[in-house]
């Protein structure tokens, strides 16, 4: 039987006072006496929540408490922390594990969630409706409602929760608030943007500038200074031809080490811990790549990186706009959308490869294996510019109609063959 009372204490100046909340008193599963805050003020609330918590004592104490009854007793921070753990513990990428635990943390802050029994469905929708209206694009909101159903299908599978509050959440349609729709390079671009790569950063430092206040004065360089700034132009034309040819992403060519080039075979590995699927995948180069890598190796040690310094966005940006694939506005920020409003960067070089294969008319099955997606609808449907095919020659290439012999009688009459259909 359980008890409540509101238990006296002395305030600063050193009275008596009794407090405002009550307190709840019963028998722990292990006899001893427990007192604790009911933390309300309303007497008959009080009597409810001591009663419930003396039920759940005696149940425990039979052995009759459910993991689910285990769990709803421990604040939502306690459970995301320790989904944070299993999410560390798979090694999953920093970004995602950082990202999902933010969309978590968010939405517990936004509906006031202090325990898995205020995790409810509606008000879920009902908080994404609402950051929907902020003009949060279709990918934002379908981030955050990944990150609440992978936590309650974490805690179901755990047995902390009874059922699933949020697998009535649906995701939005993304291609139709597409917010930064990338393009590929064609052929052409993307010779320009090597060849601006290649001699951008010594022509920077040689462009005539103001010295001393005299207007037009060409910097005079060391040779040693020239020449570093040689191989770095070679170096990033380099990292910007490697990534359209094998599609590696940005991250994982500043991972690449030689150890990962098999020059013997043309092929290159990526390290499922460096891979964004987190498994092992291989890479066939081109043979020109392959004699390239062969000729910048020299005697470097198996554990260097391929690629020391990967071009940065903003260098990569500056170069767009030396190639005249992107300009600067009136801001003096650079916009690198085109007159379709789709952008440039370096995931843009991806998407290169992924529609150069299919200009080439290679079959989407080995254009997915280059790739290296897991489904083939990705490679169409994310990694290939329409823009760039034929579709022109592919209609030509259509079989010809065979046409009825139209000649008739000059009296009117019909032909043989139309008589014949009629």
């Amino acid at each position: 039987m359980a008890k409540i009372y509101r238990p006296f204490y002395r305030d600063a100046a050193g009275r008596r006072v009794r407090s405002d909340v009550w307190w709840a008193s019963y028998r722990g599963p292990d006899g001893k006496r427990v007192r604790e805050s009911l933390g309300v003020r309303d007497k008959r609330s009080a009597e409810h929540l001591a009663e419930e918590r003396a039920v759940r004592s005696d149940r425990r104490k039979a052995g009759l408490v459910t993991p689910v009854d285990d769990a709803a007793e421990r604040s939502l921070e306690d459970h995301v922390s320790d989904f944070e753990s299993v999410l560390v513990s798979r090694e999953v990428v920093e970004r995602y594990r950082v990202d999902r635990l933010f969309c978590l943390r968010l939405y517990a802050k936004a509906t006031g969630a202090s325990a898995l029994r205020d995790l409810d469905g509606v008000r879920a929708s009902s908080w994404l409706s609402e950051e929907r209206a902020t003009g949060l694009s279709a990918r934002s909101i379908n981030r955050r409602r990944d990150a609440l159903c992978q936590f309650s299908r974490w805690l179901l599978r755990e047995r902390r929760i009874g059922f699933d509050p949020f697998a009535t959440l649906g995701r939005l349609n993304e291609d139709v608030d597409r917010r930064r729709p990338r393009r590929a390079l064609s052929i052409e671009e993307l010779g320009r943007l090597l060849d601006v790569a290649r001699t951008r950063p010594l022509a920077d430092a040689t462009r005539p500038r103001k010295i001393r206040g005299v207007e037009g004065v060409v910097p005079r360089l060391a040779p040693a200074e020239r020449a570093r700034l040689e191989v770095l132009g070679e170096e990033r034309a380099l990292a910007y031809e490697f990534a359209a040819r094998t599609g590696l992403r940005r991250g994982e060519l500043g991972k690449l080490r030689w150890v990962d080039v098999d020059l013997a075979r043309g092929t290159l590995s990526v390290p499922a811990r460096h891979a964004k699927s987190r498994k092992n995948q291989w890479v066939d180069l081109r043979a020109d790549l392959v004699e390239v890598l062969r000729a910048r190796r020299g005697d470097a040690p198996a554990t260097d990186p391929v690629f020391p310094a990967v071009p940065a966005l903003k260098v990569l940006q500056r170069d767009l706009v030396a190639a005249g694939l992107a300009r600067v506005d009136e801001l003096g920020k650079i916009d690198t959308r085109d007159e379709d409003g789709q952008t440039l960067d370096f995931a843009s070089l991806r998407k290169t490869l992924g529609s150069h294969l299919a200009a080439a008319g290679v079959s989407p099955t080995v254009a997915k294996t280059v790739m290296r997606h897991s489904k083939i609808d990705l490679t169409l449907k994310h990694y290939t510019d329409l823009r760039l095919l034929d579709t022109k020659g592919a209609v030509e290439r259509l079989p010809g109609i065979p046409r009825a012999d139209r000649e008739g009688d000059k009296d009117g009459g019909t032909s043989e063959r139309t008589s014949k259909l009629l």
